[in-house]
This record gives structure tokens, sequence and C-alpha cells, in this order.
């Protein structure tokens, strides 16, 4: 563990600040006490693509997936990272497009899964 990483500590699934973010959820997009943007989707002209802020301190796994039906969930891979925006901050905005064209799939869904690295 490098000593700029930070574990997390305490419940998961508790909501301290009340804005609707699972205490996990929110020490995952945010190293501050301020509610934390929410991942969002852009259509774009080709590929949608899928943004979502992440705390660099956090010692946790993101893995960003897409699906086609809800059922079949497949990870979005590395190579499907488009770029990395440093804020400055201590956190950084990931975007990824999917490898499906909108016009070969007019319906796609995206979702974040964020796990702990800690037993």
């Amino acid at each position: 563990m490098s000593s700029d990483t930070v574990p997390f500590a305490g419940s998961p699934s508790a909501d301290s600040n009340n804005d609707g973010l699972s205490n996990l959820l929110h020490f995952a997009f945010t190293n501050t006490e301020a509610s934390p943007p929410r991942p969002t989707l852009a259509l774009g002209t080709t590929h949608p693509t899928f943004t979502f802020q992440r705390n660099l301190f956090a010692l946790l796994n993101y893995e960003p997936e897409y699906s086609l039906d809800l059922v079949t969930w497949h990870p979005l891979a590395q190579s499907a990272l488009l770029n990395i925006n440093h804020t400055g901050n201590g956190t950084a905005e990931y975007r990824f497009q999917s490898p499906v064209p909108s016009a070969s799939q007019s319906i796609q869904f995206f979702r974040l899964r964020v796990t702990s690295t800690q037993p």
C-alpha cells in the first residue's frame, strides 16, 4: 500500500450525510465532505461515453461496465478509456467510450462497480 492511499473506514452502506450516496461511494468519488458529482452518460455522435470522478487516494477497485440488456454485463476495458482529467484536488475524471456504436445499438446501459480492496 502506498503512503498516499487511504483505506475505507466506516459503514459502507450507510449514508452519513444523507446525500443519497452510500459512504463507500462518497469515499470513492471524492476526498472531501462535499457531495461528489454523479457518474454521467453522454450520447456522442458515434459511441456513448461514461464519465465518473475517482478519489485518487482511495484504496478501492473501480469497474465500469456496460450492458445491452441489463442481464449480461461487460467490463469497459482499458482500451475504452478515452482520457483521464486530473482535477488538481486529489481526484480525476475518467471517461470511457462504449465499444458498441450508437447506430448499431440504440439502447445501452452503464454502471460503475466499486469494491474495497480490503478483506
